[in-house]
């Protein structure tokens, strides 16, 4: 009787590391990993505009914590062999200004800048308040190494 159960749990061993050692499966041609140095930065600020107020001449700064959005192409990077979208993110501070450091490499490359719609409150051409939705156009900037490319933008609605 102990031969017995002895028998069907070295059975039931050995089946388990038959299946264990079945399911590895050897990668023949593993894909390159993007890796891109992120220590090594180009600047984007500038000031961000927004006319909320219609009954004055004079265009206001985009509300505080807008989000403003930049894009990079890991296949801009020098011996880069790959192509993945970096995204990265910053938000509009006191007096309209954002600031973003984005990977860079010693040669020019492109970030596209995307700016996130917004809504808030806007005083129209009567001096009535309405809620409004407000946009802004993406764009790019030229992006080097310790560089600061300075471009400013407007949303309108």
């Amino acid at each position: 009787m102990k031969n017995s159960i002895f028998a069907k749990a070295s059975l039931f061993l050995l089946g388990g590391l038959m299946i264990a050692s079945s399911s590895c499966k050897k990668i023949e041609n593993p894909e390159t990993i993007q890796v891109v140095d992120e220590s090594k930065t180009g600047t984007i600020k500038g000031i961000v505009y927004a006319d909320l107020i219609d009954t004055n001449s004079v265009d206001e700064f985009a509300p505080v914590g807008t989000t403003v959005l930049v894009s990079i192409n890991s296949s801009d990077f020098p011996g880069s062999t790959g192509s993945q979208t970096l995204l990265y993110k910053t938000t509009v501070g006191t007096n309209g200004e954002y600031t973003i450091n984005v990977p860079a490499p010693t040669s020019t490359i492109t970030a596209t800048v995307m700016p996130q719609e917004f809504r808030t409150n806007r005083i129209d051409w009567r001096g009535m308040t309405q809620s409004t939705k407000f946009e802004a156009n993406s764009f790019t900037v030229s992006v080097i190494q310790g560089g600061t490319a300075i471009q400013d933008f407007w949303y309108y609605y």
